[in-house]
């Protein structure tokens, strides 16, 4: 098995001169989906424990995305090797991960940085689960931003920044990020998240017409979050937005409460 953490505090957050405000544990999905038995899967030990769980769960995630990309296809006209399941075959290498993410509670003694910044996803396609509200989506055309509220026995769904590329630009994910909700300032927030990644080989043309490969991008975007001081010449990249204020003001924020 693959896994991967990130400790809270370690890359730039939505307000200036703070980290963010969340950990990460993430799992990539082939080895639990792929291995005959999950009682010699070599794990940890809860997830050794719960393989069968593990293992059904991603199975049932992959074949909710496919079935997801495939109607997308169809009402696009996306056909042949352009239907976006193309690039999102089974026995591929991606790097499509099962992850937990928590973010802390705000203005509490855990409170060591804030939320996540502003981006696009990078990958295809974003499966959220959770029950506290943080995330924040950027309303097309305007400078507004708006909660999404989780409902009960509901995934929230985005489109990634490699849909957009593999689609040739007609689908486009949009800008969110992960800041205090006033009905929820001192709650820790648990995220379970199933991120669709394209073949790490998928190849697509970029809007500068140049041709690249998924894992290019993937590499390029996650270079950047992994730096310790993000400003506006990072923001195309990050946000798909030349020059992109990218910053929670915590201040007028409460004012509008």
């Amino acid at each position: 098995m693959i896994v991967g953490s990130k400790e809270a505090g370690v890359g730039s957050g939505p307000v200036v001169g703070r980290n963010d405000g969340f950990e990460g544990f993430m799992i990539f999905e082939q080895p639990p989906r792929n291995v005959a038995d999950t009682a010699t899967m070599v794990a940890p030990g809860p997830l050794q424990a719960g393989g069968k769980l593990l293992q059904a769960n991603v199975s049932a995630l992959r074949d909710i995305s496919l079935a997801i990309l495939d109607n997308l296809s169809q009402s696009l006209g996306l056909t042949g090797k352009f239907n976006l399941t193309s690039v999102h075959r089974a026995d591929e290498v991606s790097i499509t991960p099962l992850g937990l993410l928590k973010n802390l509670p705000y203005g509490t003694s855990e409170d060591i940085g804030v939320g996540h910044i502003a981006d696009t996803d990078a990958g295809s396609l974003s499966f959220v689960f959770t029950e506290v509200p943080r995330l924040q989506v950027a309303l097309p055309g305007t400078d507004e931003w708006l909660y999404i509220l989780p409902r009960e026995g509901r995934a929230i769904v985005n489109v990634g920044d490699s849909l957009h590329l593999v689609s040739q630009g007609r689908l486009r994910s949009i800008l969110h990020r992960v800041v205090p909700c006033p009905d929820a300032l001192n709650r820790t927030k648990y995220t379970v998240v199933f991120l669709v990644r394209p073949e790490t080989d998928a190849v697509f043309i970029d809007g500068n017409g140049k041709e690249g490969k998924s894992k290019d991008w993937y590499l390029k975007k996650f270079e950047i979050f992994e730096k310790g001081n993000i400003d506006q010449s990072h923001s195309a990249v990050l946000t798909g937005r030349n020059n992109y204020d990218r910053c929670w003001n915590p201040l007028a924020a409460a004012s509008t409460v």
